[in-house]
Formats: C-alpha cells, structure tokens, sequence
C-alpha cells in the first residue's frame, strides 16, 4: 500500500493545502510497470541522507569549485589551486588572482600535454597537468566562465552575448577573430558549457544550442536559428545531469524583465520542468533566487542535485529516481540558525576515489557522503570537535473525515529500525519524536517521545496511543540521534471511523 500520512507533496502555497516537508529524508519506491526491486516490506521505503565524513580541512575560505581529472581530484579553495591525491594528500599548485565566488573548470588535451583552465569570472588560468606549471594567461578575453570541447576551451565575454575559443590544443592563446556572438536572441551571455558534444550558450534571457561542425573560427555552428526563450537565472546553478544539465533557469518575462524561476533538466535543445508550482512559490520568495548555487551526484542508485541558497540558508535536493524535492541540512557552518542547523555542506561535488565529495560552501572542508558508514553522523575529524547530529523531520498530510467529522486517532505505529543503538553508547536509548497539529499545520502540540532502542532490542515497537481527537490531524516526526530511522510502514488504529488523508 501508498504511504497514508507521508506523501510526495510539499507545504509551499498554502498549509491549508498541503502541510508536507521532508528534511533529510527521500523516499524509494518501485517504479510502475518494472519489477519489483523495492523494499520487501512494502512498494516504499523513506530513506536517512548519507552522514558526511570531514576528510580534509583545506583552510578558512571556502571551496569554490571542484574537477576530477586523471585520478586526482582538483580543488580551487580560496585563491588555492590544489591537486588531491586518492589518499586526500594534497599539493598546492598555484594561485588565483581571487578568493571569493564560484569558479568554471574543465580540461583539453593540449599541445604541450594536458592542460586544465579554470575561469573566476574575471580570470583566466591554465595548469599543465604534464609539466606540473600554473600559469595566469594575461591575454585571454574577460571570461565569466569556461568550458571545453574537441580541444578547444570556449568561454563567455563579460557584458556582450560574445564567445571566444583557445586555439586548438592550447589555452594560452586566445586569437583575436576566434569568436562570435549568440544573437538569435540576443542579450549578454551568462554562462556556456559543453556536454554531450552540444554547446550551450545560456543567456540571461534566451539559451542558444551550437554543435561543431570543425571548420570555420570558432569552428561551430548554430544548431537552430531559434533560441529557446528561457535565460539563465545563475551561472553557479548548472550541473551535470544524467545524459544532460540541470540549471535554475527564469522565463523572458518583458523586455530587460526577470520572470519567476524554475528548475529545468536540458538535453539537447530541450529544457524540462522538473520544478512544480509549491516549490518554485518557495525559492521565489528567497532574495538570492539568482544567487543560487547547484551540485549533482549519484548514490545508492540516486541521481540527485542539490540547489544551495547562501543568504536564506537553505538546501533543496532533486531525486531524478522518484522527481520528488527534499530539504536538506547540517549542522555547523556560517549559515547555522541559532538551533545549530544550516544548510547542507556540499555546494559542490564531484565523484572522486569511489565516494561522492562535496566541497563546503563555509569554509575549506571536503566531506565524503558514506550510506555505508557505520555511526550515523556528520564526523568532524580534521578540526576537532564532536560528531554532529544529523536533524531529520517529516510533516505528513491532513488526515480528516468526508464531511469534515470529528475523528479520533486511537494509536499510530511506525515501521522503521530498532534496535541499532548509539555505537558510542550501547545502552542509551535513542528516541524518535512525534507531535500533532489540530489546525492544520498552524501550531504544534508537545512532543512525545518513544525510543528506537538499545543496540540488539530489534524487535521495540515505534508506537503512540490515545492521540485524540480532532477534524483535521497532521503528523510530524523528528529524529537527532544519531542512529539510522528508515521507515518502512505507517498504521493509523482509528477509533470510531477509519480515517482519510487527503490526496496532496
């Protein structure tokens, strides 16, 4: 059976409408029409975000981007450029003219050997991964960003709707006549990047789709004469995605407008909506919708991606698996509500030595994501200090009656682990907190608590009676012990009727 109290929705518009939010939690299901490959239990499951584990501690400055090439994992940290090893050893190997803001990074097959750029949206540098030698090419064009293909390195001019390439092998030299302009719809560029051999030419109103063609200067050619009518609302928002990209993207609302923002997944000259209506009410409503920043990765067979908004101090997590949004959080960093909790760590990421990593968006820290970790907490192991609890919450649906009668909710149980324990403390008893809502998500009563159990108590049961009664009853659940609560199963024991939940 479906979930009764936890759906797929979202308290975005109005609460009276749907109350639902899941923080650090995602769901898996079967997908219909395949065979089963679910949980046993059931057709769902809602899964615990993978704990994060600190592996270095680079400095202060944060982590403004993040390349894997070859088998090291390259890392700009303030004004660093920094090779890591595979045993997160890691070299210095050169210096940015900047410390803050995002940076665009790819690699060419060069003439010289391999050469990596990386663009700070003022400069442009290359490192020669061959001859070990960092280099601040001093006659590129004023590039916002960068990307690569067919051994060239392409990059956006600053202020115009131009795009310049290296010459072929070698981005230490920007000839003069080597660009040309997106004008199918013209306004200045923001960003372009090359992905499954299609050039993206994202501008703040319109985004144009070039393919290579090998002759001329720049050596491609627009795919269609048209551009598709959706700009770019941040250069700091695209991420790799699958066969395509994933951008927060606005609609050309009026000329010099800004329409409302979106999320779109882009393959080939397609944008998809993968954003809906309650959330996109939500990040409009943020004062750095255009500042956004956007991380991809995939685990436990999870393609996700991650938009971080650095002045409202919030993660939101894309599941491609099941196209549904959760927030996520941590604890600590520079953006930590006086609870303690912030947003997620990760602003960057990239796959490196069989983990995902992602790069602080606080400070010079690279955490690994470990499902398979065996204490079920943030590590700190770098800069001292404790393991950090990982807050996960989930607000369910209105449950009520057709004609809105009195019901009573005689007991709820959950189906969800026991039994693990705190490994630190194997007789301290972690706990699991439910309170209701009578009016619709407005207040919450006080908390009641239950215990998980004792490491080796299996077979404790997760279960509240004598809830009371009202005509609309909304769960929540929260959990800050450090222990795993996957849930698998809900029972709703009634009193006088059988109770509904509403179909949001």
């Amino acid at each position: 059976m479906n979930p009764q109290i936890f759906g797929a929705g979202l308290n975005g518009r109005n609460r009276v409408v749907s109350t639902q939010r899941r923080l650090n939690y995602y769901y898996g299901w079967d997908q219909p029409g395949t065979p089963a490959q679910g949980p046993d239990r059931g057709p769902w499951a809602i899964y615990d975000r993978p704990p994060l584990t600190q592996k270095i501690y680079l400095g202060a400055n944060r982590i403004r981007g993040l390349f894997r090439f070859s088998s090291s994992l390259w890392v700009v940290q303030g004004s660093k450029f920094i090779e890591v090893l595979p045993n997160y050893t890691y070299t210095e190997r050169g210096t940015l003219n900047t410390k803050d803001g995002r940076v665009t990074m790819d690699a060419i097959q060069g003439v010289t050997g391999f050469q990596i750029g990386i663009c700070d949206g003022t400069n442009f540098y290359i490192f020669n991964v061959t001859t070990s030698t960092f280099t601040v090419v001093a006659g590129a064009p004023a590039l916002t960003s960068i990307t690569a293909g067919h051994s060239y390195f392409i990059g956006s001019v600053a202020n115009s709707g131009k795009w310049n390439v290296s010459a072929l092998g070698d981005g230490a030299s920007w000839p003069g006549l080597s660009f040309t302009t997106a004008d199918a719809d013209p306004d200045n560029l923001v960003a372009v990047r090359h992905y499954g051999d299609t050039l993206y030419l994202f501008g703040e109103r319109s985004t144009e789709f070039w393919g290579f063609s090998g002759v001329g200067s720049p050596p491609w050619q627009r795919i269609s004469q048209n551009a598709v009518s959706f700009g770019l609302a941040s250069a700091a928002s695209i991420a790799p995605f699958g066969d395509g990209l994933m951008v927060l993207a606005q609609s050309a609302a009026g000329e010099g407008g800004r329409g409302e923002v979106s999320v779109y997944s882009v393959q080939g000259n397609q944008f998809q909506r993968v954003s809906h209506p309650d959330l996109e009410h939500i990040i409009n409503g943020y004062s750095d919708a255009f500042q956004a920043e956007g991380c991809s990765w995939s685990i436990n067979g999870h393609l996700q991606y991650r938009l971080f908004f650095p002045s409202s101090k919030v993660s939101w997590m894309y599941d491609a698996a099941t196209q549904l949004w959760s927030e996520e959080s941590a604890f600590g960093g520079v953006s930590a509500a006086p609870s303690g909790f912030g947003p997620h760590r990760g602003a960057t990421a990239s796959g490196f030595n069989s983990v995902v990593v992602f790069g602080d968006y606080a400070d010079g820290s690279l955490w690994a994501a470990e499902p398979r970790k065996a204490t079920y907490a943030d590590q700190l192991t770098k800069i001292g200090g404790q393991d950090q609890p990982i807050e996960r919450e989930l607000v369910g649906r209105h449950l009520y009656e057709d004609g809105n009668r009195m019901q009573i909710l005689a007991a709820l149980e959950l189906d969800c682990n026991s039994g693990d324990g705190i490994d630190a403390s194997p007789t301290q008893l972690p706990q699991i907190m439910l309170s209701l809502s009578r009016d619709k998500g407005r207040t919450w009563g006080k908390e009641r608590l239950r215990t998980l159990g004792a490491v080796g108590q299996y077979r404790t049961r997760v279960r509240w009676q004598n809830l009371g009664r009202a005509r609309d009853i909304v769960v929540k659940i929260r959990v800050t012990d450090p222990v795993r609560c996957t849930i698998t199963g809900e029972v709703l024991v009634p009193g006088s009727s059988s109770s509904r939940s509403g179909a949001v």
